[in-house]
């Protein structure tokens, strides 16, 4: 009888053994997985703040890029209509009669 009280407590203590491992094993997964999507969590914000400096920073280049253009279309357009002035003040090539006006005409 002493026997089988012992082998009794022996087999009850494994249990408890057996449920507090499992418990544990349980617990210890359930920290993981909070730990886990901290870091996730901090990634993602990571990874968005990234996206965002470059998304900045194509802004930025884009402006850059879209104000060195104006300026050279401005420029371009300076010169047009700097020769169209010095056209318009230049004296004429021919005369009133249709004669370029340097040569002498022959009679």
């Amino acid at each position: 009888m002493k026997n089988a009280i012992e082998l009794a407590k022996r087999a009850r203590e494994e249990r408890i053994n057996a449920i507090r491992s499992v418990g544990e094993a349980r617990q210890n997964l359930a920290d993981v997985r909070e730990v886990t999507e901290r870091e996730l969590a901090e990634l993602q914000a990571k990874i968005t703040e990234r996206v965002r400096e470059a998304e900045q920073a194509d802004v930025k280049a884009y402006q850059r890029g879209a104000e060195r253009r104006l300026v050279c279309r401005r420029t371009a357009q300076d010169r047009v209509l700097g020769a169209r002035q010095e056209e318009a003040h230049a004296p004429p090539l021919l005369g009133a009669d249709g004669v370029f006006p340097l040569r002498e005409r022959s009679k």
